[in-house]
Order: structure tokens, then sequence, then C-alpha cells
């Protein structure tokens, strides 16, 4: 992953290793990637460099992966749907 400053990296950086890693995952490791792929297409779309991947999901929480679902950002239906993804992510928050 080419990186710049502060944690920072390209646009195309992400997309690639998105596409690497992403058949080989976990739903919720796919999950955090299609919320760190929308992230760093958002600020690349503002003309910012998007954040790594360990910078993006060092500050966030389950909650943060739920309101992305929950207001659309995210599509699920390749990892079994959003009200599924949005349950599993719940009971997450339980334990």
């Amino acid at each position: 992953m080419l990186k710049t400053d502060g944690g920072l990296t390209t646009i195309k950086s992400v997309r690639n290793d998105y596409r690497e890693a992403y058949n080989g995952c976990s739903w919720l490791t796919k999950v955090v990637l299609k919320c760190w792929l929308s992230h760093s297409e958002s600020r690349n779309k503002n003309n910012n460099y998007p954040f790594s991947f360990e910078n993006y999901t060092n500050h966030l929480s389950v909650r943060d992966y739920i309101e992305q679902i929950e207001l659309d950002m995210i599509d699920c239906e390749d990892i079994g749907g959003k009200d599924t993804i949005l349950a599993k992510l719940k009971e997450r928050l339980i334990r």
C-alpha cells in the first residue's frame, strides 16, 4: 500500500487494496472495507487524500459501522443484506 505522510494514502491504493482483500475476508472485515472505501471515495471527491486502512479503522467503533449501514451509505446485499448485517453488528455491541 502506498502511503503519504500522516496516515494518508491515495484513492488508487485504496481501490486496489479493497479489490485484493475483499473476497478472502470475513463478513465483518468486508463491512469495514466497504466503509473505508466509501469514506475514501468521499474524501477523494472533496480533493482530500484518503486515510490509510489502519488510520481509518483505529478511529471507528461498531456503532459507527452500524450508523453507516442504517443510513444506507453501505450496500450489504452481497454479504447477507442490510438487516442480517445490522443484527450481527448489534450482537457484537451486547457482548
